[in-house]
């Protein structure tokens, strides 16, 4: 899982500096969670997705619909299972918005890439301490036939 916000950088989307972890004392680049998900064929969560910037949000554009990124020392291509799931708060001025979570409406070329789901917020356990929550059935059905 991936959260974003409004600080988020587009460097952060794909590769990080790191020291040590491919080869001991060594600097290099890692591949984010996003990269790395996207590879191995994972179920990749963007969560608040809608918080980020519009330039974030392209930095993403491509690799979403090509299934590719390229790093500085390879091309990142994606397993043709991996699957991103863009989490987002309600916009401002929508009647969910109400909540309290600050959103901002996400521009078309980026919804292209996404089937829309629409889903309520969670209801609450019940007294048997179960969920029976509808929306997520659906949603587990609708990733079924995907």
């Amino acid at each position: 899982m991936v959260t974003f916000n409004e600080n988020l950088k587009k460097s952060d989307l794909t590769e990080r500096l790191s020291f040590g972890e491919g080869t001991p004392d060594e600097t290099g680049w890692s591949p984010t969670d996003i990269i790395e998900g996207g590879e191995l064929g994972d179920a990749v969560v963007l969560s608040e997705v809608n918080r980020a910037s519009g330039g974030v949000l392209a930095e993403l554009n491509d690799p979403l619909q090509s299934r590719q990124k390229a790093l500085h020392d390879r091309v990142a291509r994606f397993h043709p299972n991996a699957r991103f799931i863009g989490a987002i708060n309600p916009p401002e001025g929508s009647v969910a918005y109400q909540t309290g979570y600050k959103g901002r409406e996400l521009p078309g070329e980026f919804l292209t890439r996404f089937t829309k789901l629409p889903l309520d917020y969670p209801r609450p356990k019940l007294a048997d301490g179960r969920t029976d929550n509808p929306e997520f059935a659906q949603f587990v059905e609708h990733e079924k036939q995907v």
